[in-house]
């Protein structure tokens, strides 16, 4: 890890993605008291590691800049387990067993808060709205992690990548991103690792879904065309491909 170039020396008061993180809603003396719980932030280049698996966990992370994956071993390789934005935790793979159950890897250039277990646990027993707020953001990570396990054991490919898309562009709307419009920071091979999917068929679909008028692809760069037939395809199964007209 290394020292992070900008946002590092901003505050909780300040951040951006304040209302999507454990200080939502939290003013005054009670967000003074979250500050306190933040030991620091630090930044990290893109690939570089937040934490590995077997790791004793002593500590959380609040994403501020920047986007992440986890990753566990799976068979002879690794399984993309979920991605982290901004205003996301990462770490609470750790919470019951007291240490990672896999990696935290860089995406870009970002920038996390670094929160001690004990620290935010004691403070959470004096702050109700900041453990309903912790209580929100696992339950947001736990809902969909649940909704990704049925996805994988039920839907076909096409509905994967579907589903994958129409996400990932909710997602990073949220983000400031324009709504039809958006880059993706992950590799295909991350993409398929995550969606149970070779590479290869990542690049197939991505490139039918582009000759039939879904979207377009520009290196790492999609625009959703039709967002109508792929939230049809996501939800009702695999209607044909057809050319656009």
């Amino acid at each position: 890890m290394s020292p992070a170039s900008d946002g590092t020396q901003q505050t909780c008061r300040n951040c951006t993605w304040r209302q999507r993180c454990l200080p939502a809603g939290l003013e005054g003396d009670a967000l003074d008291r979250f500050e306190r719980t933040v030991a620091r932030r630090i930044g990290l280049e893109r690939n570089g590691r937040l934490f590995n698996g077997g790791d004793r966990f002593e500590l959380l992370y609040a994403i501020r800049t920047g986007e992440f994956k986890t990753e566990c071993a799976a068979g002879n390789g690794m399984q993309v387990t979920s991605f982290g934005m901004p205003g996301d935790l990462l770490g609470m793979d750790g919470v019951g067993t007291g240490h990672h159950c896999g990696n935290a890897i860089a995406l870009a250039n970002s920038v996390v808060c670094v929160l001690p277990y004990a620290d935010l646990s004691a403070a959470m027993n004096g702050q109700p709205a900041l453990m309903r707020q912790f209580h929100a953001v696992l339950g947001r990570e736990l809902a969909r992690q649940q909704a990704m396990m049925l996805m994988l054991g039920h839907a076909r490919a096409t509905q994967r990548m579907a589903t994958f898309l129409l996400d990932m562009r909710d997602r990073y709307t949220e983000h400031g991103e324009r709504p039809r419009m958006f880059k993706l920071s992950m590799s295909r091979e991350d993409i398929g690792t995550y969606l149970g999917l070779t590479t290869e068929s990542v690049s197939r679909l991505l490139s039918a879904f582009r000759q039939s008028g879904l979207l377009q692809v520009n290196n790492r760069a999609i625009e959703l065309c039709d967002e109508t037939r792929l939230r049809e395809m996501a939800e009702n199964g695999e209607p044909p491909l057809l050319p656009a007209t």
